[in-house]
Parts: C-alpha cells; structure tokens; sequence
C-alpha cells in the first residue's frame, strides 16, 4: 500500500494525515514514479494553513508537497520522453509527499543529471524558479551589487549563488549562524534588525545598485533607503499593498529552462543546496519538518525521504 501526506481542513501541521491506499496507475501521458526525496516549501504550510483559500474549508482532501524526485517505475501510453528506471525531478500542483505518485509529463518534469544527487534534484525546482524570476526582475549583472535577504533559505542560497556566477557582489542579510556559509560562497554577510542599513552601507563593496527580497516588506523600505530604484527593488514576499512601486515577483515568471540550468550548474558544482534535514514518511516526522520550516531560519532545504 502506497502512503501519502494529506489534509482535509486548515491548520498547523496537526492537520496533516498520513493516508494508505493502492498504487496509483499511470494514464496516457503520464508517468509513476517512486518517490526519492520531496522537498518542503512554504508554500506547503501556507496551502495547508489556509493562506491561499478561497472558501472556510479544503475542497475535498488534498495532497502536500510541489517538489519531488524519484524513479520513473511505469510509463503511460504515448510518453516517448522517459523509460522505466530513469531518475527524474518534477514540480507537482500537489501530493509530492508521498511513497509514489503519478504526474503528467509536462515540460516541469525533467531528467536528473550524471552528478546531481536525487536528494538534491528534489528540493530544486520551486526555489530555482523563484531565484531566477527574482533576480531576472532587478536585472543583475557584472558590476552590481545586490542587497538580497534570507540570503541563507533555500530560495537565497540558490539565488546567491546564481547571482555570484554571474559576476554580481552580493550582500546576504542572515542570522550571524549563516554567516560562515555565506562568506565560503562569495556573499559577504550582514546580520538582520534594527540598524540594517547602516551595516550594509559598511559592508557593501559599493553603493547597492539592486535588492532582491525574500522575506518581508521592510527590505524594500531598506532599499529605498540605500537610494536604490524602485524598478530594481524585487520581492517575493511583500503583500501587494507594502511594495511601494517595487517589483513583485515569483516562480511564475521562471520556466523549466531555468531549472534545468540550475541542475546543470550543480552537476558542475558551481551551485550546492544545504540539506538542513532528512525526515521519513512518518505523520510525527511530517509535521516537525513542517513544524521547523514554519519557524524559519533554516539553512538551506528540508526534505523528505520516503524509503529512509
């Protein structure tokens, strides 16, 4: 019996459910894979937090979980892309928490390179995408410099490092924890609070020419106060209401291309994702994965590994 991570009203972690029921079955176009590793977002507690609803209460039960790795074990009629036995990554609508699991072969599921742990290739697509989107929004290149916050999550980490490939100076805003990390990647770190500005006009290279939010509304205000344009003022995070003319981005705005970029550039290891944390399939490893995610500060990516 396969397993999966449900939920079927809004809540913490407490809501989530762990489900058994037979193996699904691919359909034409589609694929079954065995799940490797699913990587946790904050999209997932916000989906099963009620953030992004649009009525009191789920319709019907729901699956957790957009990003996820594993091993193509059937193949639908008419799938030409993929063959049994071949390791692939995929970005899902929902449902990547689970021991299989059946997707459609849309350009979003991609084949793992030589290189690439499966681990890894599972945390990837929902965090490259919002990295690339952000930072094609400010449009960086040699000679910026880039004031970038949560510069240590999994979206920063990536987009961090993508942005020094790129020959950009990056200033990281993270807990003085990630700060060795940061250094070892080329970002130069500044702690957050009260004071901000001040530390970054110390530590910055220059004067900051772009900012690349992560977390909250009160990067952009920074930004504004580093004299930097708006239309190079970027965020994922802000409400709509507290951009004050900056850019509001997302993963949206990034395409499987991108992703499969990304993969290239750790097959090449100009690129490393952090695992901050290994969880099994089990309901009470579920929800203190989601638990910790939802507290914030982790370095990196969490992920669940079903066959662990």
């Amino acid at each position: 019996m396969a397993r999966s991570i449900r939920y079927d009203v809004y809540g913490g972690p407490e809501v989530l459910r762990l489900v058994e029921g037979p193996d699904p079955v691919a359909g034409p176009g589609q694929l079954r894979v065995r799940v490797t590793a699913a990587g946790l977002n904050p999209a997932d507690w916000k989906a099963f937090g009620g953030l992004f609803a649009r009525g009191p209460a789920p319709d019907g039960s729901r699956g957790v979980g957009h990003d996820v790795s594993g091993v193509v074990d059937q193949v639908g009629a008419g799938v030409d892309r993929f063959a049994v036995g071949d390791t692939v990554c995929a970005q899902v609508p929902e449902g990547a928490l689970a021991d299989v699991l059946v997707v459609d072969v849309t350009d979003a599921v991609l084949p793992v390179p030589e290189g690439v742990d499966p681990v890894v290739a599972g945390t990837l697509q929902v965090a490259s995408r919002a990295a690339v989107a952000g930072l094609a929004a400010v449009g960086v290149g040699p000679g910026d410099v880039l004031l970038l916050s949560a510069a240590a999550g999994g979206v920063g980490l990536i987009a961090a490092q993508l942005a020094v490939d790129l020959g950009v100076q990056v200033v990281g805003v993270a807990g003085e924890a990630n700060h060795p990390l940061l250094r070892d990647l080329g970002v130069v770190p500044v702690t957050h609070g009260d004071g901000l500005v001040d530390r970054v006009r110390a530590a910055a290279p220059g004067p900051v020419t772009a900012v690349l939010d992560l977390h909250g509304p009160e990067y952009v205000t920074a930004g504004i106060e580093l004299g930097v344009p708006v239309e190079r003022i970027a965020s994922i995070a802000a409400p709509p209401d507290r951009l004050q003319g900056a850019v509001s981005t997302g993963g949206a705005h990034a395409t499987s291309q991108d992703v499969a970029h990304v993969l290239d550039l750790v097959a090449a290891g100009r690129v490393r994702v952090p695992i901050a944390g290994r969880y099994s399939l089990e309901l009470d490893a579920v929800r203190e994965a989601y638990a910790r995610l939802r507290d914030g500060h982790v370095q990196g990516k969490l992920v669940v590994t079903p066959a662990a």
